[in-house]
C-alpha cells in the first residue's frame, strides 16, 4: 500500500460455487461432469473444510444478500473489494447472446454497501474454513495440487515445439490455420511464416463455434478491433512472434464514422507493446453487416539491427542538400546502437513543436524502435536517449523511502547528460532557426549515424545533439533577460539575476531538458522554485511554449502561472459533470488552442492536486490534443512536497459520473452509489492512474539552501515527516535567543492568529479610528457579455 500497489483478485466466486445455484445443494458426485474451472475449485472446497462447511458460508452470504436485495455473487465480490489491499476484482461474463444480463448482475456490486455487522457475519463463517497456504499461483506449484487435472501439465502449453523450431531453422514455409470454415473453402490460412517474415490474413472478429455470439465485440467497432488484434496476437505467438514484431497493419473499416474509435483501439494495443507499426486505414464494404472492421498484419522477426528510414522528412531533406549524406538510411548493430531517437508525432499545428522522446521499455519484448525527428522538431536535431532505460521511475538521489511517496528504490541516474563538444563549431547552431541551420544540423546527424566510430566518440565526449547542458556556474549570480514570475521586469528589459545552480540542481535541470516526464521534490529551501525558473527560461529561450499551473491562485501567482481551472477552462460546476462531458469542454475554441499550443506543462504544488483533479486534467489534455498519450503527449514536469499541504476537500464529486460523493468520516472514505467507495489515503495525485502512465523520473533535492544550521535543519526535517522531537530538540526550539525584534509569529489555526492579533492590537496606546470602505462599479449594458441586462444599478460593497 505504501508504494501505491494494490491486489487484482481473481477466482473470488470459486468458478460460480459462490452463488444461489449451489445453496443447500448436495456436493457434485461426478467431478468429471464439471467443467475444468469447477473441478479445480471443488478441490479448493474439499481441502478448505468440505462441502458442508462451505454451505455455512453460502448461507451467511444468502442472508446478507436478502437484506440488501442483491445476489450472493454481489455480496461476495463487495466483501473482497472492501479489503483495503484489493484494488480490483476480475469476474466472469459469459459470451452468449444474453450476456448483457450477466453484466447487469455484476453491476449490483456498486448498488449497496456492507455494514460492519455484515462483515462480522462473513468473517465468522470463514473461520470454519481452513486457509490454503501460498500466494497467488502457489496452488499450481506445490501440494495440494488444486488444478483441474491435478497437476501443472494441464496448464502448460508450449507454442514453439521442437517441430516448429526445426522448421524455422531449416527455412521451411509454416502455415497456421484456425477453425474458420472459410479457410479450406477459399484456400487460404490465417498466417504464413517464411524465414523471419510473418503475414497475417485479413482478420475479422469471428466468434468461435463454441459461442452463440454472431461476432466478438458485438456491434462496437472498438471492441471488435481489440478482439481482432487478440486473434492476431495468438496467430503470431503460434509462429514464434509477438505484436511487438509487427511492422505494418492494414485496417479496413466498413463505416467511416468508426474510424476514430478503431484508430484509438489500434493505438492503445500497440502503445502497450511499445511499437508503432506503419499503417493504412481504408473505408470499404465488408462481408456481412455484423463485421465492422478487418485487419491484416505483417511482422518481421529476429533481426539484430535497425534500419533508419526517413519517411516523413525525406522530401524536406532532399530540398536542403544532396549527395551521399542524403541517402536516408544506414544499418547499425545493437552494440552500435547507443541511443534511441524520438519518434515523430504529427500535429495539425503549424508552429514547430518539441515532442518528448519515446523511450523503449526493456520489459516489453521486441526490437528497438528508432526513427528520425522531422526537420521542424527539436530545432532540426534528433533528441537522443540512451536505450534500455529502466521501465520504472528512477530515483536520482538515495533517500529514506519511508519519507518519499511512491518511490522506487533504484539509485541509478538517467544516463543522459548532453555536453557541448569542445571541438564542434556547430554546437551553437542549435540556438538558431532557419533552413540553412536545419540543413547543417541534419547533415551532422546523418554523418554521425553513418559512421559508428564517430557516433561512439560523440557519445563518449557528450556531443550536444539537442539541448545544451546546464553547467553549474562558478559565479555567484547569472544575468538573464527573462525570468518566471518577473514579467514586469522582463517587459522593461531589466536584466534579472538568478542564483547559481548547485550541482544537484544542475543535474535535475539537465534531466528535465532531456524531454523526460519528471517529478522532483524536496524540503522547503532546497531550491524547487529556482530549478523551475531555470528550466522554464531555457525551454522558452528555445521557443517552446511552457505553461505553468498550480491548484490555487496564490501558488500560481508565485511562479508566474495560472490555476488549473483557468488553464483547462473549468468552472466550479465542471466537476459535477461526467468525465465524458468534462472531456467535451476541451473542444472550446480558446481552451483547445491553449492546450494544443503547450509543449511543456509544469504543475506546481502537486501535493494539493487531488487524485481526480489530476485525472481530469489528463483527460482534457488528451481530448484537446487528440492523443491517448498521458497529457496528450506533452512533457509533464510536476513539483512540490507531499509532506506539506494535502488536497483541499478531496473526492467531492465522482470522477466518472460527477455525482456528489457521500463522506464517511469514521471510515475515512467517500462513496458513490454507482461507482463504489474511495478512500482518503488515495486522494493524492500519485495514487491516480494518470500518474503511473506518465512514467515519471523521480528526483529528490536534498541540499537545503535557506538555512545553514545543520542542527536546525535536522529538526525541521523531523517536523516535515512527522517524526517525534527529542527533549534536546524541544529545548533548542523553546530556549534559543531571538535576534529579530517584533518577529512575525506563525500559528496552526486561524483562531489562534485572531486571538494573538487582538491581544497585540489592544496593547496599542494610540487612539483608534474606524474607516468604512465602499467600492462601486457601473455595469455596462452594452458590453457583449452583459448585453440584455438593462438598467442594472451600480453594485456597492
Amino acid at each position: 500500500m505504501s508504494h501505491g500497489v494494490g491486489v487484482l483478485a481473481y477466482g473470488t466466486l470459486l468458478g460460480e460455487f459462490l452463488s444461489e445455484k449451489w445453496l443447500d445443494r448436495p456436493e457434485p458426485e461426478d467431478i468429471n461432469a464439471l467443467n475444468s474451472s469447477l473441478r479445480k475449485y471443488l478441490r479448493f472446497i474439499r481441502v478448505a473444510g468440505g462441502w458442508e462447511t462451505f454451505q455455512g458460508l453460502l448461507r451467511a452470504l444468502s442472508t446478507i444478500s436478502h437484506t440488501h436485495n442483491v445476489s450472493i455473487p454481489a455480496v461476495a465480490t463487495r466483501y473482497v473489494l472492501d479489503i483495503r489491499t484489493v484494488s480490483a476484482v476480475i469476474v466472469g461474463c459469459r459470451l452468449t447472446s444474453d450476456s448483457s444480463k450477466y453484466a447487469e448482475r455484476n453491476l449490483e456490486v456498486f448498488s449497496f454497501k456492507l455494514s460492519k455487522d455484515d462483515h462480522a457475519v462473513i468473517r465468522k463463517a470463514q473461520q470454519a474454513l481452513l486457509d490454503i497456504p501460498g500466494g497467488c499461483g502457489d496452488e499450481y506449484r506445490r501440494p495440494p495440487y488444486l488444478t483441474a487435472a491435478g497437476d501443472l501439465s494441464h496448464h502448460i502449453k508450449i507454442t514453439q515445439s521442437d517441430e516448429l523450431r526445426e522448421a524455422i531453422s531449416t527455412g521451411k514455409r509454416i502455415e497456421y490455420s484456425t477453425d474458420s470454415p472459410w479457410e479450406p473453402i477459399a484456400g487460404y490460412c490465417r498466417a504464413v511464416r517464411t524465414g523471419n517474415h510473418i503475414c497475417i490474413s485479413g482478420t475479422t472478429a469471428n466468434s468461435p463455434s463454441s459461442l452463440s455470439l454472431p461476432v466478438l465485440g458485438e456491434y462496437s467497432a472498438r471492441s471488435q478491433t481489440v478482439a481482432i488484434l487478440d486473434i492476431i496476437r495468438r496467430a503470431l505467438k503460434a509462429l514464434g512472434g509477438t505484436l511487438s514484431d509487427v511492422v505494418r497493419t492494414r485496417i479496413i473499416v466498413g463505416n467511416e464514422a468508426d474510424c476514430e474509435e478503431v484508430s484509438r483501439a489500434h493505438g492503445w494495443v500497440f502503445q502497450c507493446e511499445g511499437v508503432r507499426p506503419s499503417n493504412t486505414l481504408l473505408v470499404a464494404s465488408l462481408i456481412g453487416p455484423e463485421y465492422l472492421v478487418e485487419i491484416e498484419v505483417e511482422a518481421r522477426l529476429g533481426f539484430d539491427g535497425v534500419i533508419l528510414t526517413i519517411a516523413i522528412a525525406a522530401g524536406f531533406l532532399s530540398n536542403l542538400f544532396s549527395g551521399p549524406e542524403s541517402a536516408g538510411a544506414s544499418a547499425r548493430t545493437e552494440t552500435e546502437l547507443a541511443a534511441d531517437i524520438g519518434t515523430i508525432d504529427e500535429s495539425e499545428d503549424i508552429q514547430p513543436r518539441r515532442k518528448r522522446p519515446r523511450i523503449h521499455d526493456e520489459s516489453l519484448s521486441g526490437p528497438e524502435v528508432v526513427s528520425l525527428l522531422s526537420s521542424d522538431e527539436e530545432y532540426s536535431n534528433p533528441s537522443r536517449q540512451t536505450s534500455h532505460l529502466p521501465s520504472h521511475p528512477t530515483l536520482h538521489q538515495h533517500h529514506d523511502l519511508d519519507s518519499f511517496p511512491n518511490a522506487y528504490g533504484s539509485g541509478k541516474a538517467i544516463p543522459l547528460h548532453l555536453q557541448p563538444h569542445a571541438e564542434s563549431p556547430d554546437t551553437e547552431s542549435i540556438f538558431h532557426t532557419g533552413q540553412d541551420t536545419a540543413a547543417r544540423d541534419i547533415k551532422r546527424v546523418m554523418n554521425m549515424l553513418a559512421q559508428p566510430d564517430q557516433q561512439i566518440e560523440a557519445i563518449e565526449t557528450g556531443l550536444s545533439l539537442g539541448i545544451p547542458p546546464t553547467v553549474p556556474s562558478s559565479s555567484n549570480a547569472m544575468s538573464h533577460s527573462m525570468d518566471v514570475g518577473s514579467n514586469g521586469q522582463a517587459r522593461l528589459g531589466i536584466p534579472i539575476k538568478e542564483p547559481a545552480l548547485c550541482p544537484e540542481q544542475a543535474e535535475l535541470v539537465d534531466i528535465i531538458l532531456s524531454g523526460r516526464n519528471v517529478f522532483y521534490t524536496g524540503s522547503a529551501g532546497c531550491g524547487k522554485s529556482t530549478v523551475l525558473k531555470a528550466f522554464t527560461r531555457r525551454f522558452r529561450d528555445q521557443g517552446l511554449q511552457v505553461d505553468i499551473v498550480a491548484p490555487t491562485g496564490i501558488s500560481a501567482l508565485g511562479v508566474g502561472g495560472s490555476t488549473t481551472f483557468v488553464y483547462a477552462g473549468w468552472s466550479l460546476s465542471s466537476f459535477k459533470r461526467p468525465l465524458d462531458k468534462v472531456r467535451q469542454g476541451a473542444h472550446g475554441k480558446y481552451v483547445r488552442k491553449r492546450l494544443k499550443s503547450t509543449d511543456v506543462l509544469v504543475i506546481d504544488e502537486i501535493s494539493m492536486v487531488e487524485n481526480f483533479h489530476f485525472e481530469r486534467l489528463n483527460a482534457v489534455m488528451q481530448e484537446a490534443r487528440s492523443s491517448y498519450e498521458p497529457f496528450g503527449g506533452v512533457q509533464v514536469v510536476v513539483t512540490g512536497d507531499f509532506h506539506q499541504l494535502p488536497p483541499v476537500k478531496p473526492f467531492e464529486t465522482c470522477l466518472q459520473c460527477g455525482e456528489d460523493l457521500v463522506s464517511n468520516r469514521s471510515q475515512e472514505s467517500y462513496s458513490c452509489r454507482r461507482h463504489g467507495t474511495f478512500h482518503d489515503e488515495d486522494k493524492w495525485a500519485f495514487k491516480s492512474e494518470a500518474w503511473g502512465l506518465c512514467n515519471f523520473v523521480y528526483f529528490h533535492l536534498k541540499t537545503i539552501h535557506r538555512q545553514n544550521d545543520e542542527t536546525f535543519i535536522k529538526i525541521l526535517q523531523k517536523c516535515r515527516i512527522g517524526e517525534a522531537l527529542t527533549g534536546a530538540d524541544t529545548d533548542i526550539l523553546m530556549n534559543h535567543p531571538c535576534r529579530t525584534a517584533n518577529a512575525t509569529k506563525l500559528y496552526a489555526r486561524r483562531e489562534e492568529v485572531r486571538r494573538h492579533n487582538q491581544i497585540r492590537f489592544d496593547k496599542l496606546l494610540s487612539e483608534k479610528y474606524t474607516f468604512t470602505c465602499m467600492d462601486a462599479f457601473d455595469l455596462n449594458p452594452e458590453h457583449e457579455i452583459l448585453r440584455g441586462i438593462i438598467g442594472a444599478p451600480p453594485t456597492e460593497a
